[in-house]
């Protein structure tokens, strides 16, 4: 176990070297800013082998920290492998930020993958180390990547429409709600980067990752305000392969093409007009490919975040009904909880093991 640690940093270290790089970032996220990530998208986990849901590490040719918030104080020194260390993510504590301005000398390299670090956190700390003569560096071809030699394939189960019954509301009557709204910002383009939202918006599921029904892709609308009714088209830009023959004509009803997820820069640098994009979740290579960055709107909370949070009568009863399922599961759990306490007396329970039980319901 511990040579296979060593090698995995020491490779890492040589790319840093390679790469003139002081410090490497990695963020435990994927290009949509997502909490539950695909296998092939949790870089973090491959590198230092911890799980948890929130994860931010730096590598240096000394150091490999990793911060984390307190629900993961317990499980995190069970998980990391040899030559990491937890930091944690409360105020008092060194960030990694900080740790930057303090360890990072003047005309320091730190790099990290545009496509994992949100467009506004890459602004800000562009500002911040600028005051050291710290250069923040964007790497395309991510470095993890390059050492993860049995990295697991991108998801490819196919799409499905999520019926009307479920939702209350079409995709169509959706869209149209998008462009009342987005009408009054300037913007006449929506790049929708959140796999949440792109799913809400199309009424389109998929099984990308383990515990949500969303599926890898952008959107892009594409309003027409100028006549009495507001037109608009899209393109979806996904995995073409998982498309289904009953997805494809269910897009092109909507107006919606389908392209290949990997297209999504080159057409955005094409768009000559103001652009909606909410610039806390869209990641750094995305905002970089807009041509005039003057033109970028954004509200918060973005427009389909907002909507979406208005649930209507068949929702709202879909909530009912899931909570009814999930009360039964966790009743279960106090009774055996109840039960570990109370008559068989132990003594070795923590919040790492109680976790592993109330999943396994």
């Amino acid at each position: 176990m511990a040579g296979e640690v060593a090698a995995k940093l020491v490779n890492l270290r040589k790319l840093l070297t390679q790469y003139n790089l002081d410090v490497y970032l990695i963020n435990r996220a994927d290009p949509h800013m997502s909490e539950y990530l695909p296998a092939c998208d949790d870089r973090l986990k491959f590198i230092s082998s911890f799980s948890g849901s929130n994860g931010f590490a730096l590598v240096t040719q000394d150091e490999a920290l990793l911060w984390t918030d307190s629900r993961y104080f317990i499980q995190a020194p069970l998980e990391l492998e040899k030559g990491w260390k937890m930091m944690k993510m409360l105020k008092g504590e060194v960030q990694w930020n900080d740790w930057i301005l303090k360890n990072v000398k003047e005309n320091g390299v730190v790099g990290y993958n545009p496509y994992l670090l949100k467009a506004d956190t890459v602004e800000t700390h562009k500002k911040k180390f600028a005051a050291k003569k710290i250069d923040l560096k964007p790497i395309d071809q991510d470095l993890i990547e390059q050492i993860w030699t049995e990295r697991p394939p991108k998801p490819n189960d196919p799409l499905f429409i999520h019926d009307e019954t479920y939702v209350g509301r079409s995709a169509q009557e959706k869209i149209q709600d998008v462009g009342k709204e987005l009408k009054g910002t300037g913007a006449t383009h929506y790049i929708v980067t959140g796999l949440e939202e792109i799913a809400w918006a199309l009424n389109l599921r998929s099984n990308d990752s383990e515990n949500t029904p969303f599926f890898i892709s952008y959107l892009i609308l594409n309003f027409d305000f100028s006549g009495e009714q507001t037109q608009f088209k899209g393109t979806l830009y996904v995995l073409e392969e998982k498309v289904t023959e009953q997805v494809s004509e269910y897009l092109k009803k909507l107006n919606i093409q389908v392209k290949s997820y990997s297209e999504i820069l080159n057409d955005v640098a094409q768009i000559d007009a103001t652009v909606y994009l909410d610039t806390s979740i869209g990641n750094s290579a995305l905002y970089n490919s807009i041509k005039d960055k003057s033109k970028v709107v954004k509200s918060d909370p973005n427009i389909i975040v907002k909507l979406k949070g208005i649930k209507n009568t068949r929702e709202i009863q879909g909530f009912t009904d899931c909570h009814v399922r999930d009360g039964a599961a966790i009743v279960s759990y106090f009774a055996w909880l109840d039960h570990a306490l109370n008559v068989e007396k132990r003594t070795d329970l923590t919040e790492y093991n109680v976790c592993e039980k109330l999943q396994s319901l």
